[in-house]
């Protein structure tokens, strides 16, 4: 695939798996089901994988969860994930 096209449909997925999380996690109102959204997920893991230079810091595979409702109760199990992707 062409750079300009890897660059687009990069930053396409970003877009769309920050819609979905953003539905998914801070509007309690997923828009896709937990299949779909992995498989873009791995899809977007993929082009990073193959062209690491262009990961940026706002992929959703370089972040854990995402902004929550204040409903839900904070968990500190967050702190021992991000330790976890350290290795």
């Amino acid at each position: 695939m062409p750079t300009d096209d890897i660059n687009n449909r990069y930053n396409y997925l970003k877009s769309l798996l920050h819609k979905y999380s953003y539905n998914y996690y801070t509007l309690d109102n997923p828009i896709i089901s937990d299949a779909e959204y992995d498989l873009l997920y791995k899809e977007l893991s993929e082009i990073e994988k193959e062209n690491p230079n262009i990961i940026s810091e706002d992929s959703p595979t370089q972040r854990i969860g995402y902004k929550t409702l204040s409903k839900f109760i904070v968990n500190s199990t967050t702190k021992l994930l991000t330790n976890l992707l350290k290795y």
